[in-house]
């Protein structure tokens, strides 16, 4: 994978615990030749109805993010932030490429689909050209230094895996097949 693309960059101005503000903004990804691809060319398979098939896990993902839909063979609209409770209520309610029963992803399954050859986002933007450089919601949860519960977020950015101390986060979706 050698790609040097313009794609959308999140950023977050964050005071305290939480995310005041967050905006999209143009950003090149990069991919250095001298790292070895993490993710085989043949594990996704994009669908005509905007879901994206993981064969190597039995996923579906949703390739739009919260905030967007699919028309006319793309995402259309924005991708915006939610809370981690709109995230919960919104996969309850979804009803994406004729299904419905679509969840959060844990963090083993949302970490799945980084590249780490890649930075800025660290994805592979065949498949997956809406994610961002920014921070996305997971289901799991783990307590933080102080003994907290958190949540486990993936910064797309590098694929690092954060505790969250965000108010606000990226959604993608996913369901079982």
């Amino acid at each position: 994978m050698n790609k040097y693309w313009l794609k959308r960059l999140s950023l977050s101005l964050c005071l305290g615990s939480g995310t005041l503000f967050s905006a999209l903004v143009t950003a090149e990804q990069q991919c250095l030749d001298t790292v070895a691809a993490s993710i085989s060319d043949d594990r996704f398979e994009i669908q005509q109805d905007g879901s994206v098939y993981d064969a190597t896990y039995g996923l579906l993902w949703f390739s739009c993010l919260y905030g967007q839909t699919w028309d006319d063979g793309e995402c259309s609209g924005t991708a915006t932030g939610l809370t981690l409770t709109e995230a919960y209520l919104y996969a309850d309610e979804a009803v994406l490429a004729g299904y419905d029963s679509w969840r959060l992803p844990n963090i083993n399954e949302l970490q799945s689909l980084v590249e780490w050859q890649c930075v800025s986002p660290a994805i592979d933007t065949d498949y997956f050209p809406e994610i961002t450089s920014g921070y996305f919601w997971s289901a799991s949860a783990r307590n933080n230094s102080s003994d907290q519960p958190t949540t486990l977020m993936v910064d797309f950015y590098n694929g690092r895996v954060r505790d969250t101390l965000y108010l606000n986060g990226y959604l993608i979706l996913v369901r079982d097949m």
